[in-house]
């Protein structure tokens, strides 16, 4: 973890919404909601894992068993579209409650 100005907080704190505001988008468009709320959230995702990493924070998933093997999936570029993959599918939507 870096120190980080009250500034550079901010910015991180303003790109770790903006993310989120862009899945958020993502996910209520469902699966017709349109190429350009995928690329919002493919654009977000650099500066929002900058301020996880600054702000030490990490997100890690790990396989599903019935896949049969271990691996673990690490930070946003990894995760954020895991939910469409055969064995992440399940019949609700990710969370995106507060």
């Amino acid at each position: 973890m870096t120190t980080a100005t009250a500034d550079e907080l901010r910015e991180h704190i303003e790109a770790l919404r903006a993310f989120r505001a862009a899945y958020v988008a993502y996910l209520e468009g469902g699966p017709d909601g349109g190429r350009d709320l995928r690329q919002a959230v493919i654009k977000a995702i650099p500066a929002a894992q900058d301020a996880m990493n600054t702000m030490g924070g990490g997100l890690a998933v790990g396989s599903p068993p019935m896949t049969g093997s271990p691996m673990v999936y690490r930070g946003l570029e990894n995760v954020a579209f895991l939910h469409e993959q055969p064995d992440f599918a399940s019949a609700s939507r990710p969370c995106t409650r507060r």
